[in-house]
Order: C-alpha cells, then sequence, then structure tokens
C-alpha cells in the first residue's frame, strides 16, 4: 500500500473508526461492534500486520536508528548475499520503527575508520559492523562502548571489545572441519597448503582461527603431513604458487575467493581443493570438479540475524546471545543446486 509502517491514527482513518476503537482491537479489551471490528480486521491484515508483535510495537511507539557498517559490496557477491540479508530483516522490523542507515566502507582501512567515526556521530540507537579491519580502530569500539551504543558483529569476531552479539560461525572449527576433509580426500605423501588471499591478515582473525584449527587436527590425529602456509594480499601474487604446487596434495582455501585457483591449477588436476562460499564463480567450478568441497558461510543468516537480534533488543528488551554460531553447511557438486 506504499507505507510501511503504521500508526493507529493510519488504520482508523483507512478504517473509517475511531482510534479508540482501533486500540481496543488491537489490545482485545472493551467492546467493539462486530462491524467495526471487522472494518479494523481487514485493514490489519490488508497492511500485513502480525497481530502478536503491532500491540506492543504501536504501544511503544518510539523509532530507532541503527546504523550499519559493512564493505561496499557492488562488485563483492559473498557481502551482497549478506547486505540481502539484512534488507530482508530491515524490511521486516521497520513497521516496528526500526529504520537503518548504512555506511559502506572501501577496502582500505581509512575509509573503514571514517565511516566508522560517521556511524558513531550518527549517534544511533544500535550498530552493526563488519569489522574487516580493526586494530587501528579499537579506539572507535571503545568510544561506541562509552556512549553505551550495542553493537553487533558479523563475520569477524574481536574479543578484545564488549559487543552485544557475534554471529557467525566457529571458525577454529571450520578448520578443523576442512581438516578431516582434506585428509579423506588427498594421499598423504605429498605436502597440503593453506592460502590466505587478498586479506590483511593482521586483521583477520577469523582467518588465523581457521589456519589455526586446520594444523590442530592433523596435530591431535598424529599425522605428518607436511603443511605451509602461503598469505597473497593481492591475487596477482598467486602466480608464485607455480614453484610450489609440484609435490603438493591439497590446498586449503580461507577465503571465498577459491575460484582465483583455476589458472595456476592446469597442470595439477589431482590437486584436491578446499574452499569458502558459494559465490558464483566457486559454484561454476564446483559443478566442473575444478573445486572439490565448498564450506558454506551463511552470509545471508549473518545479515539477517545481526539486525533481527538488534531489533528484538530495542523494542521489546529482549535478551540475546552473547554468540550466534551458523551451521557448517559442507557443499559438493552433488548437493550445490539445494543451496542456489
Amino acid at each position: 500500500m506504499g507505507k510501511e509502517r503504521y500508526t493507529i491514527r493510519d488504520i482508523a482513518d483507512m478504517a473509517n473508526v475511531s482510534r479508540g476503537t482501533v486500540d481496543r482491537v488491537i489490545h482485545n479489551r472493551g467492546t467493539v461492534s462486530e462491524e467495526a471490528a471487522k472494518k479494523v480486521q481487514e485493514v490489519l491484515e490488508k497492511i500485513n500486520y502480525e497481530p502478536n508483535l503491532i500491540a506492543r510495537s504501536l504501544k511503544a511507539h518510539k523509532d530507532h536508528v541503527i546504523a550499519v557498517v559493512i564493505p561496499d559490496y557492488s562488485d563483492d557477491y559473498y557481502w551482497r548475499q549478506c547486505a540481502n540479508g539484512i534488507h530482508r530483516s530491515e524490511k521486516e522490523f521497520r513497521q516496528f520503527g526500526i529504520f537503518l542507515q548504512y555506511f559502506e566502507y572501501s577496502k582500505t582501512p581509512e575509509d573503514y575508520n571514517e565511516k566508522f567515526s560517521q556511524a558513531i556521530a550518527l549517534d544511533p540507537d544500535a550498530m552493526l559492523i563488519a569489522p574487516v579491519y580493526y586494530q587501528d580502530s579499537l579506539e572507535l569500539f571503545h568510544r561506541l562502548e562509552e556512549k553505551r551504543i550495542p553493537y553487533n558483529l558479523i563475520n569477524t569476531p574481536i574479543e578484545e571489545v564488549a559487543y552485544h552479539t557475534f554471529i557467525g560461525q566457529d571458525y577454529r572449527k571450520s578448520g578443523r572441519v576442512a581438516a578431516q576433509l582434506m585428509n579423506a580426500l588427498a594421499p598423504h605423501d605429498k605436502k597440503i597448503l593453506v592460502i590466505h588471499v587478498e586479506q590483511h591478515l593482521e586483521n583477520s582473525t577469523h582467518l588465523h582461527e581457521k589456519e589455526q584449527g586446520f594444523k590442530e587436527f592433523y596435530n591431535d590425529h598424529n599425522i605428518t603431513q607436511p603443511i605451509e602456509v602461503f598469505t597473497f594480499k593481492e591475487a596477482q601474487q598467486l602466480n608464485d604458487l607455480r614453484t610450489v604446487l609440484p609435490g603438493t596434495a591439497g590446498i586449503f582455501m580461507t577465503t571465498s575467493k577459491t575460484y582465483l585457483l583455476a589458472d595456476h591449477m592446469r597442470e595439477h588436476e589431482n590437486i584436491k581443493v578446499i574452499g569458502y562460499d558459494l559465490i558464483p564463480k566457486n559454484v561454476q567450478q564446483l559443478k566442473e570438479g575444478k573445486i572439490d568441497i565448498l564450506i558454506h558461510q551463511n552470509p545471508i543468516s549473518q545479515g539477517y540475524d545481526g539486525i533481527s537480534l538488534l531489533s528484538d533488543y530495542l523494542i521489546y528488551k529482549k535478551e540475546v546471545p552473547k554468540v550466534k554460531l551458523l551451521p557448517l553447511d559442507i557443499v559438493v557438486s552433488e548437493n550445490v543446486d539445494c543451496y542456489l
């Protein structure tokens, strides 16, 4: 109907009844004629209000602004999926007074800090943050805490700060799962590579956790297979792999950039590859057999839950968990279509 949030007065005007009548119908109290009640119910159904939530929402009658600090997702499918989840949650909660203000940063520490500062200056009721860079921005988190602004983190947990809820995966366990899968797939007479690409590793605790979990599995099971770790800040640096791919049994790519390996492995098709995320290029290579396994990180759920948990807290003062872990979905060529 063009409007996504309605007051009691709006509903009364649309139903051609008094505001008192709408209040009595919504709260199920007092006497209302059958005809008037029918008019109000028809309007409520037409504007898609949920009866179990509307009463509390209209009673509170307070708008809340959530600032969203996420990477620019115009050319990044992973973050676009996360943004889709955020938009879906925003649409669901807007009728209850939740409004979002976006601060999208280019992938540089300077722009991240700038957009983060702008979000704080807005003085929002809450914030959702994807902290790709954080070593130089811990002071910004402390400013949030001084202002008592609750905030959720997605994708990357930061244990040094007092976040409200972290939504993501158990990354150390994710690395262990990848190691167990690699141990089953790859022969044991050659080395395994762990590769971080297009990441500033000093800021990426989740990548450290994946790497450590991977190594831990091999150590805990007394598997002596050599593991070599490579960090490439730029995709072009993957050219250096040509000297180490001979004698390699498997590659564990810790980011969504797994598809970047394809051009470097044309002469090494027997190498097993495990990576992350159902971005189109990865899915295509999974179907072609160039990638063996993808671990799905549920970016849509990260975005959706990040906003919905803050909304529950702001509207209803619900207790929310400190950590909400999402499942580790193992995707292969035979089941990938179930996720698309």
